[in-house]
């Protein structure tokens, strides 16, 4: 019972991210598209991220780097929870690579409306 509540979880999510999944056939399809999903998405989060970080003074910039590099090992830790139950299935790169995307997303966002601060001239989010 639980595995399909964490199956529905992840699906419902992954609807609302990334609705052009249900359009794959095959398992290794939607893992493929999964993970292209999740490849897009980090695509985006390092532009603002690069964008972002010459904008701080120095020590911020230096916090900001721990920082992300300590939310990149949340959230791959993040996705390996979430996907566990299914670990040496074919479902798991496909749960995997989605909780990657929706995390990835979130902190893009997070991200951007800290740069949208700045550039309305506030010094914090």
């Amino acid at each position: 019972m639980r595995t399909l509540a964490t199956l529905a979880l992840v699906l419902s999510s992954l609807l609302l991210v990334s609705p052009t999944l249900v359009l794959a056939q095959s398992q290794q399809e939607m893992n493929r598209e999964a993970e292209d999903g999740f490849r897009q998405a980090d695509a985006e989060l390092n532009r603002v991220y690069q964008e972002l970080l010459p904008r701080l003074p120095g020590p911020v910039q230096e916090k900001l780097i721990d920082a992300q590099l300590a939310w990149i090992r949340f959230r791959d830790a993040e996705a390996q929870a979430r996907a566990w139950e299914f670990e040496g299935g074919t479902m798991y790169p496909f749960l995997y690579y989605c909780s990657l995307e929706v995390t990835t997303k979130q902190r893009s966002e997070d991200l951007r409306i800290w740069l949208e601060s700045l550039s309305a001239g506030s010094e914090s989010f």
